[in-house]
């Protein structure tokens, strides 16, 4: 187009990447799909890669990068808040994964005790997670997180009960409040140890059991069953996010016992 400022033209340049299916016009990932038994998520796969590669998915993209995540300290009559605000084109990348259910699809079968996973499951989850961060790939992190919380989580009965099921919601619930009153939920990790980035089991952190009258007094009411101290010099992970509860990775007491903590 014409502009008053216009001093030449440019005819080299491709046009924006936009507006493509990332499944359909992505031939390996078709066929890694077909090979590994998960076609029958082809049509669903097909959907998602159209709205991953539209337009106005990039554009919430560049976004949620351009306006990262905001601490908010004090409400506006100085009450200490401690919140996160993230910008709302980041809220719309959520939704969308969420919805596709990145987060749990390869769970989707513990809503029906004795059911089994459908066949290449956590293959189409992976399709579309791979479609999702060419969108935008922060927000893929705590997607993949909860994906990969469930077993651990299998592992503690009472507390799969009650929180299996808001993983396996595909409702996106962007405000503030506690677990228990969200209708959907994600999972983040912790591991603020120097040395445990990448190391996991370098984390020097210990949990130790919260037993007698005095921590008892120190917690709340209740024996303390299930309630520990963690002995680090390592700063816990901030809560403050909109619908997140956090895996703490601290060790046992033998070296390689790696044990977690929900915190909520």
């Amino acid at each position: 187009m014409t502009t008053p400022f216009a001093t030449h033209e440019v005819f080299n340049q491709s046009p924006p990447f936009q507006d493509v299916n990332l499944f359909t016009s992505d031939a390996a990932l078709m066929e890694a799909v077909k090979r590994e038994g998960a076609m029958h998520a082809a049509a669903g796969l097909s959907a998602f890669g159209a709205a991953c590669g539209s337009a106005q998915a990039f554009e919430c993209g560049r976004l949620a990068n351009e306006n990262p995540p905001r601490l908010r300290a004090f409400d506006s009559k100085g009450r200490r808040l401690d919140s996160i605000e993230f910008h709302p084109a980041y809220h719309q990348c959520m939704q969308m994964s969420m919805a596709e259910g990145l987060h749990c699809s390869a769970w989707d079968h513990l809503a029906k005790p004795g059911s089994q996973p459908l066949p290449g499951a956590n293959v189409a989850r992976s399709a579309g997670t791979y479609m999702a961060i060419q969108m935008e790939a922060g927000h893929q992190c705590p997607m993949t997180m909860t994906n990969a919380a469930v077993p651990t989580l299998l592992r503690e009965p009472q507390l799969a009960k009650s929180w299996i099921p808001k993983i396996l919601s595909r409702t996106y619930d962007k405000d503030f409040k506690p677990a228990s009153d969200k209708r959907g939920l994600t999972i983040g990790m912790g591991m603020t140890e120097k040395q445990g980035g990448t190391d996991v089991r370098a984390n020097s952190t210990r949990a130790v059991p919260a037993v007698g009258a005095h921590v008892r007094r120190l917690l709340g009411a209740g024996p303390g069953a299930g309630r520990a101290f963690l002995l680090s010099d390592a700063a816990l992970p901030a809560r403050r996010q909109p619908q997140r509860a956090g895996l703490s990775a601290p060790q046992g007491q033998a070296r390689q016992s790696l044990q977690c903590i929900l915190r909520s």
